[in-house]
């Protein structure tokens, strides 16, 4: 059962550091990554993160993946690497460069030796070419044929200017990518001048497949069938200084569309360990197969297309509709941006991954499978996860919030939830185990409070005890069982507005009958992790539960109304029925249910008596609803 992070608040920056899921690329990959990141020292997060973006460049317009009929997409994926100096990003880089550079290389070679002939073919055309223009009333002497010029094979450029990239485009239709090894001048040259702001809207157009056009000093350049990869990094603090000063990167949706991860700076030790012979010419002949895909027949405004699996199907429906939830019930700008663009970054991930799965296994293109099977997209859906956390940092980051939960804060969220209740600093002392426990360890933990207070992770009260003294009990925020109320309005910050049905039309509210209903069997129980967010507590949910959250909220109100009379005894309402399903849950599941059925209508109360419009299945709801 796929699980998203879906609880009331889904605006906070707070996010974990969370393992990398690298066991989702094949095993010759995956072996190639985690030996990159041994000999250097650093996460696998850093290689793979490259790798998956030059892979995607490989592939360009040879292939592209189709969810439905009229939408499709390639391959293309934008990463960023943000990590301070001196954090091995260069060696990490250059270590999956390595691949790539031969073929350029290659294609260098070629273009000089297509050049020289070309020059001498060319003075030979001249020559014959005067000579019957002296003899052109001899009938016998025919017009010489002009020699066509040979467009250099690029694919790797390191020149990101908005020309130099239509230019490469326009000579190599199957796609190029865009190699930097600090991407702060790409930034920057997007700048909120009215070219800077014409560039970005280029590159915008480029990211989704569009045909770009560019004049400059009477050339027309068209790029007809553009497929851009890029991949770099920045230092933390340029990249917060380019957003603050431009933050038009923001809000044209630019930044939405790159994947981040955000290393944290660590000391990097010396090792040993180096990547094997035997693994790097595996992967650079691997990198050769995906390159050559190109020349087997495959045109690039006719890619080889890749469809969904039934299973695969099911699965990326669930995704998308839970993600439409946590994008309906998000108001930061920014972070809304970044979610409404995963299912994009999945579908490009998924046909990556695909390609990689059966380039290793040696089979021939014509024997590839035109189906991605269910485990590919858990996979990608798997790798978006992590990003999207890696995401909600760069976001803490640009905005000067803390982002990340560290050890202590863990500690403190744990020892809260296993008290069911709010408790002072001494009762934290002892719950904390030793790490508070010594001199000074009352002020520490109470700077961490207050700290975590700040990220409105806790909140705080004061009580009088009966000896007169005030003392501080510190707990979760508005849970998701009480009304969040803004305390500068009065009114109720969640995304669904009690103000009347015909405003109350976010995508929560449109949700089909079945989402969240997966048939599917597939085990994912590696990637189940807590969920942390901003105003929430810390807790794990359990697939049934995801279910009847995901329920709850597409409920109308006559389902609503519906519901209730059935839970508390009362007749329910002509042509109300309830869903098998519920019967099947356990009496405590049961309980949760009643008890979310019941917050949801408080929320609608205003006008649960009234009638519903004409589509909700023609009845009215009960003049009298049960009391909860």
């Amino acid at each position: 059962m796929l699980k998203r992070n879906q609880d009331k608040h889904t605006n906070g920056t707070i996010a974990q550091n969370l393992p990398f899921p690298v066991d989702v690329f094949p095993p010759k990959t995956r072996r190639f990554i985690q030996e990159t990141a041994t000999s250097i020292g650093v996460e696998n997060s850093l290689p793979a993160s490259i790798l998956l973006s030059v892979v995607s460049g490989l592939i360009g317009r040879s292939a592209q993946i189709k969810l439905k009929g009229g939408y499709r997409e390639i391959a293309s994926i934008w990463m960023v690497q943000v990590a301070p100096s001196g954090n091995a990003k260069t060696p990490v880089f250059n270590a999956v460069m390595k691949a790539v550079e031969p073929i350029q290389l290659e294609a260098d070679e070629w273009y000089d030796e297509a050049m020289k002939k070309y020059r001498k073919d060319r003075l030979r055309y001249e020559k014959e070419l005067r000579r019957w223009k002296k003899n052109s009333g001899d009938d016998d002497i025919e017009m010489p044929e002009e020699p066509d010029k040979p467009s250099r094979k690029r694919i790797l450029l390191d020149d990101a200017s908005i020309y130099s990239v239509i230019e490469a485009i326009a000579e190599n239709p199957y796609g190029c990518m865009v190699c930097q090894d600090e991407l702060a001048d790409f930034f920057e040259s997007l700048d909120n001048s009215e070219n800077g702001k014409a560039r970005c809207s280029r590159f915008l157009s480029m990211y989704s497949g569009r045909p770009s056009r560019y004049l400059r000093k009477g050339q027309e350049l068209i790029a007809s069938t553009p497929a851009l990869a890029i991949s770099g990094s920045i230092q933390p603090k340029i990249l917060q200084g380019i957003v603050k000063s431009n933050p038009q990167l923001v809000y044209s949706g630019l930044m939405a569309r790159f994947l981040f991860t955000m290393n944290p700076g660590k000391a990097i030790f010396w090792s040993k360990a180096s990547v094997s012979k035997e693994v790097t010419d595996t992967f650079c002949n691997l990198a050769r197969r995906i390159y050559d895909m190109r020349f087997f027949g495959i045109r690039p405004d006719r890619p080889f297309e890749i469809v969904l699996s039934s299973e695969a199907e099911e699965v990326w429906s669930q995704f998308f509709n839970q993600n439409a939830i946590m994008v309906g019930r998000t108001t930061d700008d920014m972070i809304r941006a970044g979610l409404a663009k995963l299912p994009t970054q999945v579908a490009r991930i998924t046909l990556t991954l695909h390609v990689l799965k059966y380039v290793e296994s040696g089979s021939s293109y014509s024997d590839w499978p035109h189906e991605v099977d269910a485990q590919t997209m858990i996979n990608a859906i798997r790798l978006i996860e992590w990003y999207e956390n890696e995401f909600r940092k760069v976001v803490g980051l640009i905005q000067g919030r803390d982002i990340a939960i560290d050890e202590d804060m863990d500690r403190i969220l744990k020892a809260i939830e296993k008290s069911e209740g709010d408790l002072t600093v001494r009762e934290l002392q002892r719950k904390t185990g030793r790490r508070y426990s010594g001199p000074g360890g009352a002020e520490e933990l109470e700077r961490k409070l207050r700290e975590m207070i700040k990220m409105n992770l806790l909140s705080v009260r004061t009580e009088t005890a009966s000896n007169g003294r005030a003392a501080e009990h510190f707990g979760f925020p508005d849970s998701d069982d009480a009304d969040v109320m803004d305390e500068n309005t009065g009114e109720n910050d969640d995304s669904v507005n009690p103000a009347s049905p015909e405003e109350n039309t976010s995508p929560v509210d449109t949700m089909p009958e079945n989402a969240g209903k997966n048939s599917v069997n597939v085990d994912l129980s590696t990637r189940r992790r807590p969920i942390v967010i901003e105003n929430s507590p810390r807790r794990e949910k359990d697939d049934e539960e995801l279910i009847i959250d995901m329920f709850v909220v597409g409920l109308t109100e006559f389902e609503l109304a519906g519901f209730l009379c059935f839970a508390t005894g009362n007749p329910q309402p002509k042509g109300y029925y309830l869903p098998e399903w519920i019967h099947d849950l356990s009496l405590e599941k049961q309980s949760y249910l009643f008890k979310k059925v019941v917050l949801r209508w408080k929320e609608k109360r205003e006008y649960c008596t009234q009638s519903t419009d004409s589509n909700s299945r023609g009845s009215t709801v009960p003049n009298t609803v049960p009391a909860p």
